[in-house]
């Protein structure tokens, strides 16, 4: 790319706060795109679900609806987070979309 430097994306934003950022998970991206609204984006390709919402890998850009919204923390913070969230492990959650109990827990029929 001729008279073109790189730059990560996020750098330019004004503001800390986690909706204004942007993102970028493809290394062949020409540009930066917008957080999604169900996602927290600290920049670069640092982004992870808000609580209530989950996705599958840390490359997908696709968040969905935890089916129990208490279940799923989200993205705790941009240093150590899970890249699909964290789900809710003290009152039993784990798996996909938070949705299944983990050992030594049933489900709730109530």
């Amino acid at each position: 790319l001729k008279d073109s430097s790189c730059f990560r994306c996020g750098e330019t934003a004004s503001s800390d706060d986690d909706d204004s950022q942007l993102y970028v998970l493809s290394t062949n991206a020409r540009s930066c795109s917008q957080c999604p609204v169900e996602a927290r984006c600290w920049g670069g390709s640092n982004i992870g679900p808000k609580p209530g919402y989950w996705r599958s890998d840390r490359l997908s850009d696709d968040f969905v609806r935890c089916l129990h919204e208490n279940a799923c923390l989200g993205a705790k913070n941009r240093e150590n987070s899970v890249p699909e969230g964290e789900c809710n492990e003290q009152i039993g959650y784990s798996g996909t979309l938070c949705a299944e109990c983990r050992e030594g827990y049933i489900p709730s029929l109530g």
